[in-house]
């Protein structure tokens, strides 16, 4: 523990800051939302749905507070009832909501990936112990089927805001989809045909959604090219016509490998066949 290791590895992989190398049969939870006991330096109150930078290990992403569950006297080490915020130097046990997931621990099985720190603005304002975390909430609530399940953002919206000159992205995490119900077709920023494929590489799962329905929801390895309309898992259209074609994007970086995603992107995706995006002045809601 704390000693720098070098890897030899079978197969060539590209990692990012954050991610965790673990054996396979005892991995991390990988999670977007935590339960934790929290000790608050800043000079604000920590408040019910507030957020906050929150850093885990090399992971960083944006938290909000979902609920203050009680605070803790600290002369006596026993929970008192939480009144919708904790004061400077106040202890105090609340459920997280993360803005992605993160690879966590609790801090009980393991210290490095089981604390984090809270940040208001540029201020460290909070430091935290992880109690414990549950499933990715946009896996939860995304196309099930038992297993495999994919993420849904293909129904997500995005726009351009006039305010500050960005791309924004929303999407609607309360929804999910199984086997038979139907799909949102239209939206603000897209427009899908009645009858398409879904290729979510990231969740390694296919779906197939025929006459405005899931049809489908199967391994990506098992998904058979059939010529249907084809999009990743953010809408973007892929650009294949044979099913000789689809195997070999398959295989691309585009599946796979993040820093050459780029141009594995210029080859075969195609943001323009569904989607759009529309101009917003400040806030943009559905």
């Amino acid at each position: 523990y704390g000693e720098s290791v070098g890897l030899i590895v079978a197969d060539e992989f590209y990692n990012r800051r954050g991610e965790v190398i673990s054996l396979p049969e005892s991995p991390p939870p990988v999670a977007d939302r935590l339960k934790a006991s929290i000790f608050w330096l800043g000079r604000q109150p920590l408040r019910l749905g507030s957020l906050y930078r929150l850093k885990l290990a090399t992971s960083e992403t944006e938290a909000r507070v979902d609920e203050i569950v009680n605070l803790i006297d600290s002369s006596l080490l026993a929970p008192i009832p939480a009144k919708g915020q904790v004061g400077q130097n106040g202890v105090a046990v609340v459920v997280l909501s993360l803005k992605k997931p993160l690879p966590m621990d609790p801090f009980s099985e393991h210290k490095a990936t089981g604390r984090f720190v809270l940040l208001d603005g540029y201020d460290v304002s909070g430091g935290g112990i992880v109690t414990a975390a549950g499933p990715p909430a946009d896996i939860r609530h995304g196309f099930v089927s038992g297993d495999p399940r994919a993420r849904r953002e293909v129904f997500g919206e995005y726009y351009h805001s006039l305010g500050d000159l960005t791309v924004n992205k929303i999407d609607r995490r309360d929804l999910s989809h199984a086997v038979g119900d139907p799909v949102p077709l239209t939206g603000l920023s897209y427009e899908y045909p009645a009858s398409f494929d879904i290729a979510v590489f990231r969740d390694r799962a296919a779906v197939r959604v025929r006459d405005g329905r899931v049809a489908a929801i199967e391994p990506l390895e098992a998904y058979e090219y059939l010529g249907r309309p084809l999009v990743n898992g953010r809408g973007f259209g892929i650009l294949v016509q044979l099913a000789a074609e689809w195997l070999e994007a398959k295989r691309d970086p585009l599946a796979q490998t993040p820093e050459r995603e780029a141009k594995a992107a210029k080859r075969w995706l195609d943001f323009n066949a569904y989607r759009r995006v529309p101009m917003g002045w400040g806030d943009f809601s559905i």
